[in-house]
Parts: structure tokens; sequence; C-alpha cells
């Protein structure tokens, strides 16, 4: 092999690939020289340029489940055979707790059972309730008690996320008893009143700053809590730091400002539950609404983060 390509990484070696062959390597050499996720995110790229050594149905076997789900078409495209059974129950706790309505829509798709998909999710600690209704609705038996238990645990989803007028109905649906309908609804009668009488740093403002849908009209603080969705698993990443979302940009511009400035990370994230934190002073000593909120990371291999994704 050529001592150029064995002193570069993948990414090297991708983004110099057309560099690298008019420097006379091979373009199976180069192939051979990349990690296997680099092969499947780049295998249309390396089999037009020639590749013959790539055996796609040997590398979906050496490589984490998150990949194949995240470069699903190529291995269809070439008519890979994936046991997606086998695929999904391989996936980890972290990636199963926050599935959506469009993820199961997907996973059936693929042959996935509903009841499967309510087991993960319900073993992984799941408790948005939405998701249980559509699970319920596609004819999976989804355990009451764990959810019950799921929720008391997440106080936060209990006071930002849990209305009784529809979520009750949810958890009779699935099978809840009345007793332990009213020991949830007792938990959340209790956080609201201390929520109410919660520090928020300064009173609670009549109007809120923060537009979830749009661009920003006057400058907002947040404090995230980020948790990271990866090939190697989940994990909480521990945050020391708040941002600052400006006028004219929207939450997102915002938070990938903060999450590229702090981390060097431009991949992939979304945000969800934005509540009223406190006032804190800008700068010039302006009184400024800050927001708390969860942000998920789904970084590739190709995202930079600290420590190890």
């Amino acid at each position: 092999m050529n001592q150029d390509l064995q002193a570069l990484d993948s990414n090297q070696i991708i983004n110099s690939l057309d560099e690298l062959i008019s420097q006379g390597n091979s373009i199976n050499d180069i192939a051979s020289a990349l990690s296997d996720v680099h092969i499947i995110a780049n295998y249309d790229r390396l089999i037009q340029k020639g590749a013959t050594n790539i055996n796609l149905a040997k590398i979906k076997d050496t490589v984490d489940p998150e990949v194949i789900l995240n470069n699903i078409a190529v291995f269809q495209n070439n008519n890979i055979h994936l046991d997606m059974n086998s695929i999904m129950e391989r996936m980890s706790d972290a990636y199963w707790k926050y599935i959506s309505e469009f993820n199961i829509e997907k996973w059936q798709s693929w042959g996935i059972s509903s009841q499967t998909i309510a087991d993960k999710f319900v073993q992984a600690n799941g408790i948005d309730l939405n998701t249980v209704e559509v699970l319920l609705n596609a004819g999976a038996h989804v355990n009451p008690d764990k959810i019950i238990d799921n929720l008391l645990y997440d106080e936060d989803y209990l006071i930002e996320d849990f209305y009784a007028e529809n979520d009750v109905a949810i958890l009779k649906q699935a099978g809840a008893s009345p007793e332990t309908i009213q020991k949830l609804l007792k938990r959340v009668s209790d956080l609201t009143v201390e929520d109410e009488f919660a520090e928020y740093g300064g009173p609670y403002p009549d109007k809120l700053d923060l537009n979830e849908n749009g661009k920003q009209t006057a400058k907002i603080f947040f404090t995230p809590q980020i948790q990271i969705i990866a090939p190697a698993g989940g994990r909480d990443l521990p945050v020391d730091w708040s941002g600052r979302i400006l006028p004219g940009q929207t939450i997102d511009e915002g938070i990938a400002a903060e999450l590229k400035e702090i981390y060097g990370y431009t991949g992939k994230f979304g945000w969800r539950n934005p509540y009223f934190k406190e006032w804190a002073k800008d700068n010039q000593g302006n009184n400024i609404q800050r927001f708390g909120l969860y942000v998920t990371l789904f970084p590739t291999e190709n995202d930079q983060l600290p420590g190890k994704i």
C-alpha cells in the first residue's frame, strides 16, 4: 500500500480522494485503507471511481446497527438482504427511548412488529404518551405499570408535557388501574404546586420571549441538558455553559451556533421541551429571559465531540 495512504485517516482519504488517485494510488488500495463506516457512507462514489473489492454483504455484519439505519438506502439499492428484526434488537436503549410516530411507521414498513417496538420502548424507559397511543392503536400491548413508573421517575415530563384530559385516556386504553392512575395524578398535582413556588431568579414573565416556530424578535439565553445518541450507545454530556439565541435567529440556528463554538459539533441534533428558567443579565445589564431545554445529538463517526463518543 502506498505510504501516502498509511499516513492518512479515513476522513483525510475521502477528502483527498481525487488527489490520491492522481498520485497513482489504486482505488482498491484506497478502499482497503478506509474504515467500514466510511466505505458505506461513500459507497456510490467509490464504485464510480472503479473500486471492485468492496463486499457490502460482509461489511453489514461488522458495523453498529445505527450505521446501517443511517445508510439503509445504500444496502437496499444494492440488493443486500438486511435482517431488520436482528438489527433493531441490537439498537441501544437510548435510541429506543425517543422513538416517534414516524419511527414506528417506518419500522413497520420494514417488517418490525408493533409488539417488538412497544417492548423495546418500554424497556428503554420511554415515556411519551403520544407514542404509547400510536403503539396501542397498532395493536401492541404496552405495559401500563412500567409506563407509569417511567413517568413518575421523569418529573420534568410530568410538569411540562402531561395533560390529564388527554393522557389519562391513553393510560386507561393501555389497561392502567384506577389506583395507579390516581397515584400518578396526585404526583402531578404535587409537582404543579411545587413548580408554582419554584425560584425563577425573578418573577415569571407575563409574556415569554421564546419563539418556537420562527425567528426570535428578542434575545434569549438557554441552558441545555444534552444527551448523545451515537453508534457506541447513549450517554449524557455534562454541561457547564449557557448559550444565547439572538434576534433574527431561529432556535435551531442559535443552538447550532453554540454547539459549533463550544464543541466544534456540526452534526444532526434535535431539541424539545423548552421552559422558562430564570432572568439573567447580559453584558449591558439588561434582563434577559433564560430557558431550559433538552438537546439530543445524533453524531456520526465524522462529527467532533469532546471525549469518546
